[in-house]
Formats: structure tokens, C-alpha cells, sequence
């Protein structure tokens, strides 16, 4: 049992006595909440689990669109970092494969009108991953329907390898046929997963919960420590009382080049207190973190050499990391690791509403937390749609800026008009969400036993 939350976290796919019930089973929770104070409010709300199947029998094997082949079983999932479960394995075959799992419970399932869906998935890293980059992702969907398949809710979801916990806000379902009602009574729920296009994919599923919500957070990020943040973000950002998060480049301190000028230490000293400064490397040299070519003791030397140049800035956190270009590998862990860096933020690749990745959708590994870049193109409607995303589901999320200027130009730079649009919108959001700096973010994500 999960004290801070009230939710048993034991495995929901069972295999027992239980597979004679022939439906899919409701137990309500007693909603349960946590106040840990006013900067973090609510910790999170009660969950109703349900279970999707109970045996092998419970659930077919059928394919899906243009995909064919695959297998489905109860199994063991290989890794004890959540203890020993049985839960619902789908394996993939290869690229161009796909498999998909449904389950049709007697007397059909009624949802009662849910605000999130969530569950807990298992993927194992392919061998021959992409450059070993997690964030290509596998895609899934989740479907409620009628047998007939005239009626149905779907939502598609991302998986990365290792753990993930992915939590549907009602409104990042749609219609995927006919006029559908979350009050009628659905006969099946099919959950799909595609592969990558690196190879074959194998999931485990289990844990499936509605109603479960934390209090959303926002976190707003600004990479490398330009000095056009704190010239012309900084006077908003402190009027809407949101805090800032800003990613320093030690060996860019100070240097002014003709598109870019970057705060000196003591432009950075003159920031309000409140703020958090995160280490960004030395360099922040692309392709040097996460290729298997470069040596350890160069990557250590990233991360040591900033943290020793921006230690004395206050709200230094050396436990803190924000990869160059999200990037991220094994051995870039290992060296985040043995520097003391507990939480480190990656990005946010691909487009489309499996990649909206929010804080509450995959916290199992907390040297590889999401991001939004924001780009020069990003206008302020998708960034708030985001925002509300997270709110309507429970989410929290961070997003990531770079230069804050009067007329942008570069891909990285974002209109100061637009920003101010964001912040105001921002502030008519203030009673849904709590403004947070990254190691605010990452205390709540350990509170909630996320990461």
C-alpha cells in the first residue's frame, strides 16, 4: 500500500480463483488526499482500480489495421524494480507488426463518467534501438467500444523502454466512432501497442485505475542562460509571481556573440530569490552525451566542471541535471549517477497526441523526465492547450524555453509578445495549477512515488 496516496499498488492482473467472476470488476476507493503544505497542496486523490481480464482466457489475441502477428500472455515482468507481477505481456514481432488485446467483460463495463484512466506498462529496450535513444518511443492506444465497433472512445498514449505510468485526462480521448457516451455501458476495452520502427516491441500491462488526479504543476524552464531571459522575462515572470528555472552552460557565462549575449555570474547573482539554477554542462556539445564513442571521464568532466563553476549561485541544486538537446544514453546515466545527480530533465521528440508526454505519464525514471520545447513557431493557444491538458488529467508538466526577445529569429527564440500572452494566461490558470521551480517538481514526483 502506497501510505501517501491510498492506493494499492498490488498487481491487478491476476491469475486465480478470481477468473471465474467473468466481468470486469469496480472496487471504489475512499478518495484519500495529503496536504503537504501550500506550495505543493494536494499530493493526489483517490483511485478506483479495475482489472482488465483475469487469465489468459479472459483475453484474445486480434489483429490490428495494417498490423499483423504477435503474441499475447500472462508473464512475469522481468524486472523487479516494482516487485514480482503477473500482468498482460504483448509482444510485437518486428517493424510492421503490431498486436493488440481485448477483453470483453459479461454484463459489459460502465466507466461512470471518469475523469482519468490510468495504468502502469513495462517495456523492454529493443536490441538494436535507434542509437540507443529512448525518446523515439512506441505508440499504444487504449479503447473503449461496443461489439460492434460503431461506438468508441480511443486515446493514444507513448511508451519509452523501463517502467511508465500513463494517465489519460477524459479529454485526450476521442470519438473514434459513432457519437459515444462515457455513461453507456462498454462491452470491450482493447489496449494496442505498434512497434518502434527499430524493431519488435514487448509490453507488460497492469494496474489499470480511474478517477486518480494530483495536483497539476507547472514548471517553466529557460535553457542555457541567455541573457535576454533576464532582461525581458524576468520583469513578467515576477509581476505573475512564477518562479523560473534556468539551465546554465558554465563555459558560455559571460560570452556575448552576435546573436546571443549570456548573463555573468553576477547577472545571474541578481535574480530573485526563489529561483533555481540547474547545471547544463560545460559545453552542451551535441552528440558528445549520449555516443557510446565518448569516454566516461569525458562526460563526467560536463557535468563536474559546471557544477564547480555555478556552485556559489544561490538555488544551486547539484542534484539537478538538464541534458544538451534532451539527449540520453546509459552511460550519460552512469556518469549523472556517480556526479550526484538524482533528477535529470531530457525533452520531448516526435509530434502528435501520443507524444504529449506529461510528468504524470512518465515518472519511472527520474534521470530521464520530460520536457515541451517551446520553439519560435509554438504559438501561445498550443502551449496553454497543453497546460489545460495536464490540468483536466491531473498533470503536471514543464516547459522549456531558450531566448525570450522582441523579434525572434532563430528557431529557439520566442516572441516576448507571445510570452506575455503565455503568462497571462498562465495567471487566469493560478487557481488550477502551482507555479514550481525543477526541484520542486521532482520532490512532489518522489512524494507521489513516481520516480
Amino acid at each position: 500500500m502506497n501510505s501517501r496516496s491510498g492506493i494499492s499498488r498490488r498487481n491487478l492482473f491476476k491469475v486465480g480463483a478470481a477468473a471465474t467472476a467473468g466481468a470486469l470488476l469496480l472496487r471504489p476507493q475512499k478518495a484519500e488526499a495529503e496536504e503537504i503544505g501550500p506550495i505543493l497542496g494536494t499530493v493526489r486523490q483517490g483511485a478506483c482500480p479495475f482489472w482488465m481480464g483475469d487469465s489468459p482466457q479472459a483475453v484474445s489475441i486480434l489483429p490490428y489495421g495494417v498490423y499483423s502477428g504477435g503474441t499475447m500472455a500472462m508473464a512475469q515482468v522481468p524486472n523487479g524494480l516494482r516487485g514480482p507481477m503477473t500482468r498482460l505481456k504483448l509482444l510485437s514481432l518486428g517493424a510492421g507488426s503490431g498486436v493488440r488485446a481485448q477483453y470483453a467483460p459479461v454484463g459489459g463495463l460502465n466507466l461512470a463518467n471518469p475523469e482519468t484512466i490510468e495504468f502502469w506498462a513495462y517495456m523492454e529496450r529493443p536490441t538494436n534501438w535507434a542509437n540507443g535513444d529512448p525518446s523515439s518511443g512506441a505508440m499504444g492506444y487504449l479503447t473503449f467500444s461496443n461489439l460492434s465497433y460503431t461506438r468508441a472512445f480511443s486515446a493514444f498514449f507513448t511508451l519509452r523502454p523501463g517502467w511508465n505510468h500513463v494517465r489519460l485526462g477524459r479529454s485526450q480521448f476521442f470519438a473514434a466512432a459513432g457519437s459515444p457516451s462515457w455513461n453507456d455501458t462498454f462491452d470491450l476495452m482493447q489496449i494496442s501497442m505498434n512497434p518502434c520502427s527499430a524493431g519488435s516491441t514487448c509490453t507488460y500491462f497492469g494496474e489499470f485505475r480511474k478517477n486518480g488526479k494530483d495536483r497539476p504543476l507547472l514548471c517553466l524552464m529557460f535553457d542555457d542562460g541567455e541573457d535576454s531571459v533576464r532582461q525581458n522575462a524576468l520583469p513578467l515572470l515576477q509581476s505573475a509571481r512564477i518562479p523560473a528555472t534556468i539551465a546554465v552552460i558554465s563555459g558560455q557565462v559571460g560570452r556575448q556573440y552576435s546573436s546571443r549575449q549570456f548573463s555573468t555570474l553576477n547577472q545571474l547573482n541578481s535574480w530573485p530569490a526563489g529561483t533555481a539554477f540547474v547545471n547544463h554542462t560545460v559545453n552542451h556539445t551535441r552528440g558528445v552525451m549520449d555516443s557510446d564513442t565518448t569516454p566516461l571521464g569525458t562526460i563526467l568532466g560536463e557535468i563536474n566542471g559546471c557544477k564547480q563553476a555555478i556552485a556559489g549561485l544561490p538555488g544551486f541544486d547539484p542534484t539537478m541535471f538538464i541534458a544538451p538537446y534532451g539527449e540520453w544514453s546509459p552511460k550519460y546515466a552512469q556518469a549523472l549517477t556517480d556526479c550526484g545527480v538524482k533528477y535529470s530533465r531530457s525533452g520531448i521528440s516526435g509530434a502528435g497526441p501520443g507524444f504529449m508526454r506529461y510528468t504524470g505519464c512518465r515518472l519511472d525514471n527520474s534521470l530521464n523526465i520530460p520536457a515541451w520545447f517551446i520553439t519560435k513557431d509554438t504559438t501561445p493557444a498550443q502551449i496553454l492547450s497543453y497546460v489545460d491538458t495536464g490540468i483536466a488529467s491531473g498533470q503536471s508538466i514543464s516547459l522549456v524555453f531558450h531566448d525570450i526577445r522582441p523579434n525572434p529569429s532563430a528557431a529557439i527564440d520566442y516572441s516576448l509578445s507571445s510570452f506575455q500572452t503565455v503568462i497571462n494566461g498562465l495567471v487566469s490558470r493560478s487557481n488550477l495549477v502551482d507555479f514550481v521551480t525543477m526541484p520542486k517538481l521532482c520532490e512532489r514526483l518522489k512524494l507521489n512515488g513516481l520516480v
